[in-house]
C-alpha cells in the first residue's frame, strides 16, 4: 500500500491563507462587535448653568481664524489647543506658528489630539515636532492607533476647542486645518464656533468646568504623551514658524488690533457645558440624555447637523420629544450636495421613518457641505459644539456642546436658519415642497450608483458611522 506524501511546500500556503483569514476574521470582528454593547442610560441629572459670562458665534472661516489668532495674542499665562484633527497646511500652520510665538514669549501650552490625526499628519511633520519639543510646550495624543488593539480603534476624541487663561474659550465643529479657517474655503464648508468671555474669572463659570473636563481628559492613560523628535530640520522648522507668525498681522487684518470684549459679545442669562464621558470605550449617553431633556422643555427644536443616523434608542428618544413639543425641525446635507457619502445614503434609508415620527426634514442645497451642530430651543436656548445627531456623537465619542441661554445670539441663529430653509428642500406631514430658493438639483448619475450600493453594505456598520 502506498501512502500520498504531504510535504511542507504544500502546506506551508494553505497555513498561511488559513491564518490570513483567521487575523481579518479576528480584526473585522473587534472592530464591529465591541461598540453594539452599550452602557444602559442613566439619569445625569440637570446640567449645571452659570452667569456672568458673554458669548458670541463665529459662522465664516475669516471670523473663525481671526478670532483664534486673537485669543493666542491674548494669552499670558496659558494655552490649551484640543482638537479632532490637526494639519499642517496653510491655517494649521498659522496656528501653530502663533503658538510658538505664544511660547517664546512664556506661555504655557497644552496641545491635545486625536491619535488618528497624530498618526496621519503630525507624527513626522517637521513644525509640529520642533513646537513640541520647547521646554514650555506639551502635547498628548489620545488613544493612538494600537493594530493590537484593534477594538479600541472606534473611540476618539472629537472635541475642539481652544482656551486662553481663565478668561475666554472658543469651542464648536471646527477642525483646525484648511477646510474649516481658510477663508476661500468657505464655498465650500460651513461651520460654526461659539465664543464664551468670563468677565470676572474669580467667578466660576463654564470656563471651569471646561478646564476641569480637559484636565480629566488629559490625565488619562490613553492620553499618551508625544514624545517629539529633534531632527536636523528642528531649529530651521522653528525658524519657519516665526516667519510666518511674523506675517500673521499682515495676511489677517484684525487678529493683532486691540478690541473689546464686551463690545463683541453679547450678555448670556446663562452658561452650561454638556459632554460626554471621556474615556476610550463604549460610554454612557450623557450628553445625548442631557440635550434631549432640553428639548423635551420647549416648544419649538430646531437642530443643525451634517448627518442623521439613529439608533432604535435614539428614535425612541425623538419620538418621546415630539409628543411633548410643537414642532421639530431638522437641517441636514440633501444627498445632491452632501460631503459624506455614507451619512447622506443613511439618511436616504431613514427620511421615511424621521418623516413617520412627525419630524420635518429640510435638506440642504445652498451649495455648501453643511457641518454645523446647534440646537435651538425656542427663543432662548442655543446649544452649539461637535455633537453630531448619529450615534458615534452618543456613544462612542467624546463631545462638547455649549448652552446658551440669550436671546439675543438664539434670534440670531434661528434668522439664519430660516434663510438656509429656504435655500432647502422641506419635507413633513404636508408632503414635500422646495424653499423659496432652492435650486432644482438633480441627483448625478454617479452619485445614485454609488448610494444605491453604499444603501446595503452600510446596513451592517452604521452604528460606526
Amino acid at each position: 500500500m502506498e501512502f500520498k506524501k504531504h510535504t511542507p511546500g504544500k502546506r506551508a500556503p494553505r497555513l498561511a491563507k488559513a491564518a490570513s483569514i483567521a487575523v481579518a476574521l479576528f480584526l473585522l470582528a473587534s472592530a464591529l462587535l465591541p461598540p453594539l454593547f452599550r452602557p444602559a442610560a442613566e439619569d445625569p441629572g440637570e446640567p449645571a448653568f452659570y452667569v456672568g459670562e458673554r458669548v458670541a458665534c463665529m459662522d465664516s472661516n475669516a471670523d473663525a481664524m481671526v478670532w483664534r489668532l486673537r485669543l493666542i495674542r491674548s494669552a499670558r499665562e496659558r494655552l490649551i489647543l484640543s482638537t479632532f484633527d490637526l494639519r499642517p497646511d496653510e491655517t494649521g500652520l498659522d496656528i501653530l506658528a502663533a503658538l510658538q510665538e505664544a511660547a517664546d514669549r512664556g506661555v504655557r501650552i497644552q496641545i491635545l489630539v486625536d491619535g488618528i490625526c497624530d498618526a496621519m499628519y503630525l507624527r513626522g511633520d517637521a513644525q509640529f515636532q520642533s513646537l513640541c519639543a520647547m521646554p514650555n510646550v506639551e502635547a498628548k495624543s489620545y488613544n493612538p492607533i494600537n493594530l493590537l488593539k484593534p477594538w479600541m480603534l472606534n473611540y476618539r476624541m472629537h472635541d475642539k476647542y481652544l482656551i486662553a487663561d481663565d478668561h475666554v474659550y472658543l469651542l464648536g465643529g471646527r477642525n483646525t486645518y484648511d477646510l474649516f479657517l481658510r477663508e476661500d474655503l468657505d464655498r465650500y464648508n460651513i461651520d460654526r464656533d461659539v465664543l464664551v468671555y468670563t468677565p470676572e474669572p474669580e467667578k466660576a463659570g463654564s470656563l471651569d468646568a471646561l478646564m476641569a473636563y480637559f484636565d480629566e481628559i488629559w490625565s488619562l492613560p490613553e492620553s499618551k504623551a508625544v514624545t517629539p523628535r529633534e531632527t536636523e530640520r528642528a531649529e530651521e522648522a522653528r525658524e519657519d514658524l516665526r516667519l510666518r507668525a511674523a506675517s500673521l498681522e499682515q495676511r489677517y487684518p484684525g487678529a493683532a488690533d486691540a478690541f473689546d470684549w464686551d463690545a463683541r459679545t453679547y450678555p448670556a442669562e446663562r452658561v452650561a457645558l454638556l459632554t460626554n464621558p471621556t474615556h476610550p470605550g463604549n460610554k454612557q449617553p450623557l450628553l445625548w440624555t442631557q440635550l434631549c431633556s432640553l428639548m423635551a422643555q420647549g416648544q419649538e427644536i430646531r437642530i443643525q447637523t451634517p448627518y442623521i443616523i439613529c439608533g432604535r434608542a435614539m428614535y425612541r428618544d425623538l419620538e418621546a420629544i415630539l409628543s411633548q413639543v410643537q414642532s421639530l425641525q431638522i437641517m441636514t446635507n440633501a444627498p445632491e450636495g452632501g460631503a459624506n457619502p455614507f451619512g447622506c445614503a443613511d439618511f436616504l434609508n431613514q427620511k421615511n421613518r424621521l418623516l413617520g415620527m412627525g419630524a420635518e426634514t429640510l435638506e440642504w442645497l445652498g451649495g455648501q457641505s453643511l457641518h454645523t451642530k446647534t440646537v435651538l430651543i425656542d427663543d432662548n436656548l442655543s446649544v452649539i459644539g461637535s455633537f453630531n445627531l448619529d450615534m458615534r456623537s452618543v456613544c462612542l465619542d467624546t463631545e462638547l456642546m455649549v448652552v446658551v441661554d440669550c436671546p439675543r445670539l438664539n434670534a440670531e441663529l434661528r434668522q439664519g436658519f430660516d434663510v438656509m430653509a429656504e435655500q432647502s428642500r422641506i419635507s413633513g406631514s404636508e408632503g414635500e415642497r422646495l424653499g423659496e430658493q432652492c435650486p432644482q438639483v438633480r441627483m448625478p448619475l454617479g452619485k445614485a450608483l454609488l448610494y444605491t450600493v453604499l444603501r446595503v453594505l452600510l446596513l451592517p456598520i452604521r452604528h460606526l458611522l
